[in-house]
């Protein structure tokens, strides 16, 4: 299956830097390449664990409609 842009809603956890021992939960938005909705999540694993945090779910993640219009700033 050739890769598409998937955007996904994931929960995270992360540690509070001026508190170590207290642990920090958070939503975000990730886009990223993918072929299917596991790739999507290992590649949100990867990408949060090279900041320290980790993925607690992947709320919803689709690939973006080929009409879609994509705005960056």
């Amino acid at each position: 299956m050739q890769p598409e842009i998937w955007i996904g809603t994931v929960e995270i956890s992360y540690t509070d830097p001026e508190k170590p021992n207290n642990k920090k939960r958070a939503f975000t938005v990730v886009t990223t390449w993918a072929s299917n909705a596991e790739e999507f999540r290992h590649k949100c694993d990867l990408m949060l664990e090279s900041y320290g945090w980790k993925l607690l779910g992947v709320e919803v993640a689709n690939p973006v409609p080929p009409d879609a219009v994509l705005v960056t700033t």
